[in-house]
C-alpha cells in the first residue's frame, strides 16, 4: 500500500475517437491503494474503469472504496451509459465506486461532469453537477428517496459508513502522476 508520494500509471489507454493515448504513454500493470483515514482507497484513471482488471487488482490489493478520476467527454446517452457502467463495475467488483469526472470545455471536448457514486452492489447513491444543469457547482445530490436522514445509518454507503473522506478545507492529497 502507498504511503507519502504515489504513482500510478493507468492500465488501459484508448485509441478511439479523440483518443490517441497509446502512442503518448506507456500502459500500467499494478494496482495503486492508498489510505486515506482509515479508508483503504483504489485508485484507478478514466479507461481503467471500463476494463474490468484494473478494478479487481485493486480489489485483489486491498482497496475497500475505488475511486475513478475521469475527463470523459460527452456524447448523446453518454451519462446513462456511464451510470450503466457503475453498476455494473461495483456489483463485479463489490466495492462502492467514487467516479468524478471533469466538467467545462477544452479545446473542441465538452465534458459533462456528472460525478456519481455507487454503493458495493452498484446502486445509484449520490450525483455531482452535470453541464447545463445548473444549480450549485460543488453540490453532491442524493437521488431522491435513496439516502436517509444524516443519523439514520443508511447515508453515505459510498464511503463504507466511515466518516467523510474530504472536509471543507482539506488540502488536496499529493499525487503524481
Amino acid at each position: 500500500m502507498a504511503s507519502g508520494w504515489a504513482e500510478y500509471a493507468k492500465q488501459a489507454l484508448p485509441n478511439y475517437q479523440v483518443f490517441d493515448e497509446q502512442r503518448y504513454f506507456a500502459r500500467g500493470s499494478e494496482p495503486l491503494v492508498i489510505e486515506h483515514r482509515g479508508a483503504k482507497l483504489g485508485l484507478l484513471i478514466c479507461e481503467d474503469l471500463w476494463e474490468e482488471a484494473p478494478a479487481r487488482q485493486a480489489k485483489e490489493a486491498g482497496a475497500e472504496i475505488l475511486i475513478s478520476l475521469n475527463a470523459s467527454p460527452y456524447h448523446q446517452d453518454k451519462p446513462a451509459e456511464r451510470l450503466r457502467l457503475l453498476e455494473e463495475r461495483a456489483a463485479a467488483v463489490a466495492l462502492p465506486i467514487v467516479y468524478v469526472n471533469q466538467i467545462g470545455g477544452q479545446d473542441e471536448l465538452v465534458f459533462d461532469g456528472g460525478s456519481a457514486c455507487v454503493d458495493a452492489a452498484g446502486e445509484l447513491m449520490a450525483t455531482g453537477p452535470s453541464l447545463g444543469g445548473g444549480g450549485d457547482a460543488g453540490a453532491v445530490h442524493p437521488p431522491a428517496g435513496r439516502l436517509g436522514a444524516p443519523g439514520r445509518g443508511d447515508r453515505a454507503r459510498c464511503h463504507a459508513g466511515r466518516e467523510p473522506l474530504l472536509r471543507a478545507g482539506d488540502r488536496p492529497a499529493r499525487l503524481r502522476q
